[in-house]
């Protein structure tokens, strides 16, 4: 009887944890990047958001990672990478953390003046082998990106942006998914 109860105890198992690997691996994860329909954006202050904020002089860049998930299963695809794109964001924007306080739970932004930078430069990324950032080179895939807002810069008649003001990042990762945050430049 004992032998027969690890038998069916080991079957089970086998069972068990075959069936979570259907989308992309274990239940661990292990899957493919094609796996995944949607795309996390999270910091690690702030968890997992759509709208982040940092501040126009901001010493150090503000770090977001992109994780793909299967949402049916909440399975997390921890090595997914992108390329990144930024512009400018117009809109209202639910505000989804206390760091962001506004009377009526949005964020309201306005498109800056025409002349202004193209915002591209404010896209950075960490140098490797070393503690610093470098801008970021479009079309180049990575899993975290840095939004630095005083690498904007302009030369005339172009002008830098005036806070607060918003950028729109887009991410499409290599199995072609694409999501996006905004990120509010303001004190």
């Amino acid at each position: 009887m004992r032998r027969f109860a690890l038998t069916l105890l080991a079957s089970l198992s086998v069972v068990a944890l075959s069936a979570c690997s259907g989308y992309g691996g274990t239940a661990i994860g292990n899957g493919s990047s094609s796996s995944f329909d949607r795309l996390i954006f999270e910091t690690p202050a702030s968890g997992a958001n759509s709208v982040f904020k940092v501040a126009p002089l901001a010493t150090s860049p503000l770090f977001v990672s992109v994780y793909g998930s299967k949402s049916n299963f909440s399975i997390i695809q921890a090595d997914t990478t992108a390329t990144w794109q930024v512009t400018y964001a117009v809109g209202s924007f639910p505000a989804p953390y206390v760091g962001i306080n506004t009377a009526v739970g949005n964020i309201t932004c306005t498109a800056p003046a025409a002349t202004s930078a193209n915002p591209s430069a404010a896209l950075v990324v960490q140098a490797s082998g070393v503690a610093s950032t470098v801008t970021y080179t479009p079309g180049t895939y990575y899993q975290t990106i840095g939004i630095n807002p005083p690498g904007i810069t302009a030369v005339a008649p172009n002008t830098v942006p005036v806070a607060p003001y918003c950028l729109n990042v887009v991410a499409t990762a290599t199995n072609g998914m694409q999501g996006s945050f905004v990120v509010l430049v303001s004190n």
